[in-house]
């Protein structure tokens, strides 16, 4: 039970959590754990169920598995599948285009909602939390036919997706592969928000998108995400002789690399460091001597990287809410980003928002603090300021607060 003090009534409310992945290192579970709401947690790989965890840890490809825990989650709310994890992963080193990788996905997606459905856990929860692409099969079953069901949209829909990226690989002169099931994955999506009765979604880029789809916008919230570093940052960013620049995201074209990589190749004093794995298409274009990628980056080098590097560039097509940009202000980096990448900076405040696909308006931004290094400083103190409003705690708050709101509305209109 749970008490709303603004509306004065106590509410009944137990969830079941449905996610796959570490997703912002499983904060909703977690937080719903602190308050005593999660029923059940369903997920792909946990540590504590994977046989010979130690030895899988040592093998190509997994030494992500030991990030697939949280201290604060019971293992006996916890049911995990890990063959069917194993077999995902397997699964995705063997498809050879994104065609083969998105039928990996859907089957694994149905196998593992299945497994759910069919597991022999206590009764459901009277509210089930999933996540796109990864709630069709649940929400319309009978053992959550009464429960309240919450999707978190994390992206932009994969259709809006598909026409985004299409403009841009035809902008290249490159063929986008969208075939069939890249299709069946974007009316998935459509129908998984027509099944919930509460969509939430990190940004009002995000929420637009789902309007223009067809969505009804009352059954949209837009709850900001957030980010607690693992130590207090209080020191504001000072530029010294380079202005260090940082992009992170893997793929690259959604995520507009080609416009970072334009935009500082001329400029002398930047250096743009890449982290993550980028699209063979990236890696065939003419790069520049002051861009250096680094790869698949980890959370603890993540943190270096944050700690040494000036200001991130997030100069992205489509997003949902960055998580990325929470992380980058928690340690004081202020943010270029495009208004589509659905943060929460307020421009010439926390950073600089600029327009989408437009290498020479990132350029122009980067001149200026060039010129002008106290607008970094000035900057970053404000997105100091403005992390304290974001949160792991004041997240989870917002996101409760309305689940609980809007269960407690249908309850009373139904």
């Amino acid at each position: 039970m749970d008490f709303n003090s603004e509306r004065g009534f106590e509410v009944s409310l137990s969830i079941d959590v449905v996610q796959l992945g570490a997703r912002m290192h499983y904060a909703v579970p977690a937080y719903f754990t602190k308050h005593e709401v999660l029923n059940h947690f369903y997920t792909d790989l946990w540590r504590s169920h994977i046989p010979f965890y130690s030895l899988m840890c040592r093998l190509p490809g997994f030494k992500a598995v030991s990030s697939r825990f949280h201290p604060e989650i019971p293992l006996q709310k916890t049911k995990s599948f890990p063959f069917l994890g194993i077999q995902y992963a397997r699964s995705l080193r063997k498809a050879y285009s994104r065609e083969e990788e998105t039928l990996a996905f859907l089957q694994f997606s149905e196998l593992f909602q299945q497994r759910i459905l069919a597991s022999n856990t206590s009764s459901p929860a009277d509210c089930v939390y999933a996540f796109n692409s990864v709630a069709k099969t649940l929400f319309s079953s009978k053992k959550y036919a009464s429960s309240f069901k919450v999707l978190e949209q994390t992206l932009v829909p994969r259709a809006t997706e598909f026409e985004i990226l299409e403009q841009e690989y035809t902008s290249f002169g490159l063929n986008f592969p969208h075939g069939k099931y890249g299709k069946q994955y974007a009316q998935l999506e459509l129908e998984e928000c027509e099944l919930a009765d509460l969509i939430v979604t990190g940004s009002d880029f995000v929420k637009q998108t789902l309007i223009q789809k067809g969505i009804s916008e009352h059954k949209i919230e837009v709850v900001p995400y957030g980010f607690t570093p693992s130590t207090a940052i209080n020191k504001a960013k000072h530029i010294s002789k380079k202005l260090r620049l940082l992009f992170v995201g893997n793929g690259g074209i959604r995520k507009g690399i080609t416009y970072a990589i334009e935009a500082v190749r001329s400029l002398k004093n930047v250096e743009l460091s890449v982290a993550g794995l980028m699209e063979s298409e990236i890696l065939g274009l003419p790069l520049a001597e002051n861009v250096h990628f680094l790869g698949s980056v980890n959370r603890s080098e993540m943190e270096v990287l944050f700690q040494t590097h000036d200001v991130l560039l997030l100069p992205s097509l489509c997003e949902g809410s960055a998580t990325v940009s929470y992380e980058a202000m928690a340690y004081g980096l202020p943010v270029i980003c495009t208004p589509n990448s659905g943060t929460v900076i307020t421009h010439q405040k926390e950073g600089w928002i600029i327009p989408v696909r437009d290498s020479k308006a990132i350029q122009n931004c980067i001149s200026q603090l060039l010129e002008q290094p106290i607008l970094v400083e000035r900057a970053s103190s404000e997105a100091l300021k403005t992390s304290h409003l974001f949160t792991v705690e004041k997240y989870g708050k917002r996101l409760l607060d309305v689940i609980t709101k809007r269960k407690q509305d249908l309850h009373e209109y139904s």
